[in-house]
């Protein structure tokens, strides 16, 4: 099972899509399942041009049951 999300990343990347740098985490309680998605730097200089919104799918490797999901606020790894 997965879910569709939209990933902006929030450091500079001169406008480059993330496709390919974006990783998600999930963590599976008892009661929510919690997602963090990380953007990887693009590396060297980078502009602040604008960044794309980008879809991404997130899997789960288990079923989710009654359980809600929950996103972690935005941070810059």
């Amino acid at each position: 099972m997965s879910i569709p999300i939209i990933v902006t990343e929030i450091e500079c990347s001169s406008g480059i899509d993330p496709t390919g740098r974006i990783e998600a985490s999930v963590e599976y309680l008892p009661t929510e399942v919690r997602i963090a998605v990380i953007v990887n730097s693009v590396g060297g200089y980078a502009n602040c041009k604008g960044n794309p919104s980008t879809p991404f799918e997130v899997q789960f490797t288990e079923p989710l049951g009654d359980r809600a999901i929950a996103g972690e606020t935005p941070t810059a790894p």
